[in-house]
């Protein structure tokens, strides 16, 4: 029962290290496969604990990963950040 949760935490030290990589490249690969790899253990932590801790997981699985939710959100695109009309 515990393996859920230290499997989650390997992946977490994973996302910490990957967010290291100076390469944007690189961790755009890596934050693909970290999203790959994450939702079977997400899904896994919700079945043997309840909705209650899978949404726990997720959120901090969210945190863990920064740049690909923003983008997730946008629709897959880098959102631009545009000047003010004068």
């Amino acid at each position: 029962m515990i393996w859920a949760f230290l499997v989650f935490g390997l992946w977490l030290l994973a996302a910490n290290l990957a967010a290291l990589v100076s390469c944007p490249i690189r961790h755009n690969r890596a934050a693909l496969a970290l999203v790959v790899v994450g939702i079977p253990i997400l899904g896994w932590i919700t079945w043997l604990y309840g909705p209650v801790l899978g949404v726990l997981a997720l959120a901090l699985g969210c945190a863990a990963l920064r740049w690909p939710l923003p983008r997730l959100i946008a629709g897959g695109t880098h959102a631009q950040v545009q000047e003010p009309a004068e």
